[in-house]
């Protein structure tokens, strides 16, 4: 049964899904696509990349993908990059704005002027205390609005416990400027070179590398902590 995001994902930049079937009779299905996502973890990922963001992951991805688009199979006579260049004409076009992949919470601030969300804990601005607050999250960053006023932003924690203090939210910084996509954008075809190795661009699938964060303990969690700069 697909999940409700999914559904909208899919409907959103107007594809359909099919699925392997389930069990050993389904194991083989998609033996090319296990082979490549292999290779390609083997040629670029070994040893893992030791970078300090996500934005700094995806940036070296986007180079190995602009090197791949200069590879030739064994047997081919053309670049990978000239076979898609070839392709991309018979794809429909990118809809005018990005799929939000980020989650919708709710927390309440606490009076430590924090907000804890999966474990972590943000800060807000203290004259929150007590409210509840509507959170953005993605896999990469974490957004905090009163209403539809941007009120905080921060990247994104993903140890358990871990904390970020920011002494002084302005609010409104950051750029934001919808909540729900990130503003209009020239129409790429789908499946474009745009982003297409950005596996760890703004979903909940995240599983990886992002800043170490700042730990400590108190009786309601972490001790306050000033990290960074202003948002």
């Amino acid at each position: 049964m697909e999940s409700e995001r999914w559904t909208l994902f899919r409907s959103h930049y107007g594809f359909d899904a099919f699925y392997c079937m389930p069990g050993e009779d389904g194991a083989h299905e998609k033996g090319g696509v296990e082979q490549e996502g292999g290779r390609f973890r083997r040629a670029h990922l070994v040893p893992v990349p030791d970078v300090a963001s996500l934005e700094e992951l995806n940036a070296r991805l986007t180079t190995i993908d602009e090197a791949e688009d200069e590879r030739m199979l064994r047997g081919k006579l053309t670049t990978v990059g000239f076979n898609f260049r070839i392709e991309q004409d018979e794809l429909a076009p990118l809809p005018a704005e990005d799929f939000e992949c980020g989650i919708t919470l709710t927390p309440k601030v606490e009076r430590t002027s924090r907000i804890t969300v999966r474990q972590c804990y943000y800060s807000v601005p203290a004259r929150f205390i007590g409210q509840r607050v509507r959170v953005l999250l993605r896999g990469d960053e974490l957004l905090v609005f009163n209403k539809r006023e941007l009120v905080a932003r921060h990247p994104r924690l993903t140890l358990r416990g871990g904390c970020r203090d920011v002494l002084f939210h302005q609010p409104g910084r950051g750029g934001h400027r919808n909540p729900r996509g990130r503003g209009r954008r020239p129409g790429p075809r789908a499946g474009g070179r745009q982003g297409r190795s950005s596996a760890l661009g703004r979903g909940e699938r995240r599983t990886g590398a992002v800043a170490a964060p700042t730990t400590g303990r108190s009786a309601r969690g972490p001790a306050p902590t000033a990290v960074g700069g202003p948002l």
